[in-house]
């Protein structure tokens, strides 16, 4: 059959003509019969579920060129929206009538010009898919959304038949569908079998075994205290924290190919510490997200939002600053997305979603949300990257607390001595007029100053190598005595002082006056090019400009003054810099107070090194020659506060103020003559003062020094304009767009510009169709190895449907309303009977459910690969609990990392060696390798769901492990000296320590008879059977537990309790 193609309705309607309609007809007609014989028999068909049936056959075979992506549409039709079949061209779809149904009829053609989807698509229907959609037709071609993006509702419990199984809601709706596929439950576990799984799950570790002997220890009552224990375990919150960790894709490198350190710890810390505290998942997310935009937000508030900020960085020097900051920012859009919702939203980057109702404008309207905070686009190769923040944690706050009481306590001591101050300054100000420039004066961390008087020589803090003679500088009256002439004509140098690369702080200030405003250098210490670096201060049309080069071009860091300031009169300037490697720690004071600047350039990232030019004033390599004149250069190694420099900028000399009456003293005058007095004074009741507020204002600040710092989101003063980007790429920008929300799932109710805390708000809204749904699934994932929903990382069109639709709804319609209670949650999954089932399973179960997607069974989860390693230690009772804290780096093979990367492996000794995974330092591009073996994420992106595989390194591993054959050794002396002449004992201790019940007398008369063969061996009267571990030889007397320990730590039991 052939058909002509109407233009309007591209290569789906047929031409109309006489001739055509006939034959169209005739069609119709043998299509209707065709569809009689297929069906022959519909009052006995089950009838079609759209959702289950019809939408994944549109889905996979119409949406490509039929779906939610205009640009790739073809002829105009659209099949993902079919809730309204009046807006359809005429004749595509008729309900009831499939024989007259354009869509049926290309279908079903057998002419390759006319078949849908096209033989060259390789998407053409199978025989069922074609009979499902033909019957759905045939029914009324009932549409329905997608179901996940409909608010859940509470639905009633279903009616069971064997109603006193049920012991919460959840076993009514598991039951329910059971009944219905002719299946039963299970029996309840053995009470050792559930404590070990419960605690597993909740904790990451095993329960006491010593919970185990109580007398009631199969009673339910019993069990539910477990369930107590466990969710108050501090351990709980390092269970949960994990998935989260991977979620997030938090490492504690930038990874790429420089793959530098970062401290992102502090923000580990506040997830574990958040689950121990039951924080409600909307604020949990609400701080994460937007922490940083509450009112009056607090420091952990502030730490949270570190989840954005745990994508991967790059430091390269050739990288692209934009073209980083775009790949941040998608990075934080999908994970987000992907982590609250379990949508795909990284297909809508570059065009309209092909499946799910998600538009290219919706995910650069998200994107926007993400666009606007101060970050450069450049890591720190070895470092956080800005915006950070010091990261106490609760201990350390008290302690800064406590800290900043004292530095309080200390200047009021000094403030209660006013009057005293007061009238020893007279005395002090007549005694030392006529010689202050003898006194000390902002001596800390002055390292060099030259004051030109008629000479370049100076006070130089640090040893510095004789400059060849050169010829000097014109001399001119200056702010104090004489002053540098700057005529172009002079070379200015001041030899090798001003040694700073951008990892040390420092201080410059000047004293500056222009002969006119063009541009030319202050001072520099700098040479340019590929391999330059350095330093300089020019002034340029009026404005004072820093520049500060670490590598090249791909290192540097420049500020410039917004105002202009005119030529012909005196000026104090001072540079600070706080070793930040950014340009925000750039600041620039003019006449003693900071001045308001742009940053020029702010992409620096590597260490640099000192520039081998000299410190030159009035010249550079980089600018033109300055005519002026300077005066007063002081150089510091520190960064001095906002009112040191204010004193500096105080143009009269010292003993010119001290010559002054107080009452003809200016404020900064004032200022200067007393804290002149204060760094002078050397007994008596003010220097105690003053001495005890230096020492407890040197111990916050030494304090404060050593805290850690952590990277998160902070909004720009400014919006940053954000385009749709063709292809998704930086450079390619299109149309403008403001920050928006996807109105497909849930419409946003402001009208004001969208931030990070109103997309926060939307997310955990009640009526929002996938938070919940998105969360809940997980905590079911955790429980039960899978969720309800199988692709938890997708709840879009393309994943699977939920095994349990109700069950899902009802979860997530309680969670809301128990103020999203993740305990509750827990609580309510792990006290159901479906989860206490055993997971023994009979031959008739596996037939009818080999993946046991109706639970008929209890879970058996393959654990995580942390909590492997974490349970070899447990079991030996070498594990360190100790909570928080830096990364620790446990045993790996030598030598790796220097195959590997440029860094050496700093191993840790004592206690660090063996605490719990969580705290195990996480290098992106060597993953810890006993853990990768495990299949633990690469924390390279987003991971919602692990992967599970057996391997033959993870055998390997098992026998090989340093941490597996300590674990193994220490437990086998713990049940030599337990039992030390009793086989059948140390068998028992092993299976109790590590299985957490005693061996069956099948296993114990196997592992006896090992024993006793091992007896007749001549090793077993050796004492060393040149059998090392942690090259310490393990005593004759104890191999045979420590074989059998070995043994039951790879046992399938142990990995994935049952």
């Amino acid at each position: 059959m052939s058909a002509l193609v109407s233009t309007s309705l591209g290569a789906w309607c047929i031409e109309t003509s006489p001739i055509r309609r006939n034959r169209f007809h005739l069609g119709s007609m043998l299509l209707a019969f065709v569809l009689l014989a297929s069906f022959g028999c519909l009052g006995g068909t089950e009838a079609m579920d759209f959702r289950r049936d019809i939408q994944p056959i549109l889905s996979n075979h119409c949406f490509p060129c039929h779906g939610p992506d205009a640009a790739e549409r073809k002829a105009n039709l659209r099949l993902d929206r079919l809730d309204d079949l009046d807006g359809l061209p005429e004749g595509i779809l008729i309900p009831e009538h499939p024989e007259s149904s354009a869509i049926i009829h290309r279908v079903l053609s057998q002419d390759p010009a006319e078949r849908m989807p096209p033989p060259d698509t390789h998407l053409e229907l199978n025989s069922q898919q074609k009979k499902q959609l033909t019957q759905w037709v045939l029914e009324g071609a009932q549409w329905q959304p997608h179901w996940s993006f409909i608010p859940p509702s509470r639905p009633p419990l279903p009616e069971v038949h064997h109603a006193d199984w049920v012991r919460n809601p959840i076993d009514a709706f598991v039951l329910h569908l059971l009944e219905l596929q002719g299946l039963t439950p299970s029996p309840r576990a053995e009470p050792h079998t559930l404590a070990r799984r419960l605690s597993l799950a909740l904790t990451g570790l095993a329960l006491e075994w010593d919970r185990l002997q109580e007398e009631d220890a199969g009673h339910p009552r019993r069990y539910e205290d477990w369930v107590e224990h466990c969710l108050a375990s501090p351990h709980y919150g390092e269970a949960m924290a994990l998935p989260w960790l991977d979620a997030a894709r938090y490492a504690d490198t930038h990874g790429y190919q420089n793959d530098g350190e970062r401290e992102m710890w502090p923000w580990r810390d506040w997830v574990i510490h958040a689950f121990n505290q039951n924080m409600p998942y909307d604020q949990f997310t609400i701080e994460q997200l937007a922490g940083d935009l509450l009112p009056m937000p607090e420091v952990d508030q502030i730490i949270a939002t570190g989840f954005n900020r745990n994508h991967r960085y790059n430091s390269e020097g050739g990288s692209i600053p934009q073209e980083v900051t775009t790949e941040n920012v998608a990075d934080r859009v999908e994970t987000t997305c992907a982590t609250w919702m379990g949508v795909t939203m990284q297909c809508a980057r570059c065009h309209d979603h092909k499946y799910d109702p998600f538009s290219m404008e919706e995910y650069y309207g998200l994107f926007a949300i993400f666009h606007n905070i101060t970050e450069s686009g450049r890591a720190i190769r070895d470092g956080n990257s800005e915006p950070y923040i010091k990261a106490p944690n609760w201990h350390q706050q008290e302690t800064l607390r406590t800290l900043h009481k004292a530095r309080e306590e200390a200047q009021q001591r000094l403030d209660a001595l006013h009057p005293s101050i007061e009238r020893d300054l007279v005395t002090f100000s007549r005694w030392h007029q006529q010689d202050a420039s003898q006194l000390n004066w902002m001596q800390d961390g002055l390292i060099h100053q030259r004051s030109f008087e008629g000479h370049l020589q100076g006070v130089d803090a640090r040893t510095i190598e004789d400059q060849d003679p050169m010829p000097l500088p014109r001399w001119g009256k200056g702010i104090r005595g004489q002053g540098a002439v700057l005529d172009g004509q002079w070379k200015g140098s001041l030899g090798d002082i001003g040694r700073f690369t951008n990892q040390t702080p420092y201080t410059i200030s000047i004293w500056f006056h222009p002969d006119s405003i063009q541009d030319g250098a202050i001072f520099s210490r700098i040479e340019d090019g590929v391999g330059g670096k350095g330093y300089q201060l020019t002034y340029d049309a009026g404005h004072f400009a820093y520049l500060f080069i670490s590598q090249g071009y791909a290192g540097r860091m420049g500020i410039e003054s917004l105002e202009p300031f005119t030529e012909k009169r005196w000026y104090h300037l001072t540079v600070t810099y706080d070793a930040s490697m950014s340009a925000r720690g750039l600041r620039l004071f003019i006449d003693g107070e900071p001045v308001a600047c742009r940053i020029t350039q702010n992409n620096d990232s590597n260490p640099g090194a000192v520039s081998s030019q000299p410190f030159r004033i009035g010249v550079s390599s980089m600018a033109e020659h300055l005519f002026g004149m300077l005066d007063e250069l002081l150089i510091f190694d520190r960064v001095l506060k906002p009112r040191e420099i204010h004193w500096l900028s105080e143009p009269s000399s010292l003993g010119t103020i001290l010559s002054l009456e107080s009452t003809q003293r200016s404020p900064r005058q004032k200022e200067v003559a007393r804290a002149l007095y204060l760094q002078n004074v050397s007994h008596g009741p003010v220097h105690q003062a003053v001495k005890g507020l230096a020492e407890a204002q040197s111990r916050l600040q030494a304090f404060v020094d050593d805290l850690p710092t952590v990277m998160i989101m902070q909004e720009r003063d400014s919006t940053r304009p954000t385009h749709l980007l063709e292809r998704g790429q930086y450079d390619r920008p299109l149309a403008l767009v403001e920050p928006s929300l996807p109105k497909s799932i849930h419409p946003s109710k402001t009208d004001s510009r969208i931030d990070r805390l109103d997309l926060a708000h939307w997310l955990v809204a009640p009526h929002h169709p996938l938070t919940a749904r998105v969360q809940v699934n997980r905590l079911w994932q955790q429980m039960f190895g899978k969720g309800l929903v199988s692709t938890s990382e997708d709840f879009g069109i393309q994943g699977e449907p939920p095994s349990h639709p109700e069950l899902l709804d009802w979860l997530a319609v309680e969670f809301i309303e128990s103020g999203w209670d993740i305990k509750h949650m827990l609580r309510l999954i792990a006290q159901s009977a479906t989860y206490q089932q055993s997971s023994a399973s009979s031959t008739h179960q596996r037939e009818r459910d080999p993946e046991n997607q109706w639970m008929g069974r209890g879970p058996s989860v393959r654990l995580h690969a942390f909590h492997i390693r974490d349970l070899w230690l447990q079991a030996s009772a070498m594990l360190v609990t100790r909570h928080g804290g830096p990364p620790v780096y446990p045993y790996q093979p030598k030598d790796l990392w220097s195959e590997l990367s440029r860094k050496t492996y700093p191993q840790s000794s004592g206690p660090d060696l063996y605490r719990r995974s969580i705290y195990t330092y996480f290098k992106r591009t060597i993953n810890p390798p006993l853990m990768a073996t495990f299949d633990a994420s690469q924390r390279e992106s987003c991971i919602l769901k692990k992967e599970t595989t057996n391997t033959p390194l993870q055998a390997l591993a098992l026998f090989n492990a340093p941490e597996v054959m300590e674990a193994a050794k220490a437990l086998a002396q713990q049940s030599h000296w337990q039992h030390p002449h009793a086989p059948e004992g140390q068998i028992h201790y092993l299976y109790r320590h590590i299985l957490l019940r005693n061996p069956s007398q099948k296993e114990i008369e196997g592992l006896l008879a090992s024993y006793a063969s091992y007896q007749t061996m001549p090793q077993a009267t050796s004492k060393d059977l040149g059998v090392t571990v942690s090259n310490d030889p393990v005593e004759a007397s104890t191999f045979p537990a420590f074989c059998t320990a070995l043994c039951l730590f790879g046992l399938h039991e142990t990995l994935s309790p049952r």
